[in-house]
């Protein structure tokens, strides 16, 4: 896909949606054809790393623990710690909890076993297998960090009408970066669909609350 192509689209978007009185997301949707959302192949679930941020004002995250001194090191960068013999007495409430964070991470060793023993068929079949990570709250910044710029790209919660939505930006982002963000996630879509371009049906953009603007070239 052409960047210019990209980059009329987004115009097109700015003048046509309404002002409101807050900052609008900015959403980038595929349609797909000639998929069987039954078969694996056509079941698309991946991680992309945008170039520029997406405007989420804080990543959410968890971290699993077994070292009381570390786990007091990091404390900060998280939203919840929980040690390691906390993990088997986990209610389910917790876990749709824990689903819900944008990062999991564990501490390497017998707690990354332990989740994966209690937890990994609750978090695996969503994608949310926690980081394994070595005690180095730098090294988890750094993860941090990059997670600010990670989509998720998934249709697998839309089997009535095959698409995939992802928010790339915010309304008051440059465009340049927008359509920069909307490229890398587009390719990366390709490369994940089995019949590549071909299973593309139309491709939008919109805001949070305005009308989508359908590519009328360049899929």
């Amino acid at each position: 896909m052409d960047k210019k192509i990209i980059l009329k689209n987004l115009e097109k978007m700015q003048s046509e949606a309404k002002q409101r009185n807050f900052v609008q997301s900015v959403e980038f949707i595929v349609t797909f054809k000639g998929l069987d959302l039954k078969k694996p192949s056509s079941q698309i679930d991946i991680k992309v790393n945008l170039p520029y941020a997406t405007g989420k004002e804080k990543v959410t995250s968890a971290l699993f623990a077994k070292t009381k001194s570390f786990a007091e090191a990091v404390k900060g960068l998280f939203n919840e710690v929980i040690f390691d013999e906390e993990i088997p007495k986990i209610p389910k409430q917790q876990i749709a909890k824990l689903i819900e964070y944008d990062v999991l991470m564990a501490e390497a060793g017998p707690t990354m076993l332990s989740v994966g023993k209690h937890l990994g068929q609750h978090l695996a079949p969503k994608g949310k297998m926690p980081i394994m990570v070595e005690q180095s709250p730098e090294k988890i910044k750094e993860i941090l960090a990059a997670s600010s710029t990670t989509v998720k790209i998934t249709n697998k919660h839309n089997k009535i009408v095959p698409m995939i939505q992802v928010v790339i930006g915010k309304e008051n982002s440059n465009l340049e970066n927008l359509a920069d963000n909307i490229l890398t996630a587009y390719n990366a879509l390709l490369l994940a669909l089995p019949q590549n371009r071909t299973n593309v049906r139309a491709i939008y953009v919109k805001k949070s609350m305005s009308q989508p603007v359908k590519f009328t070239e360049g899929i």
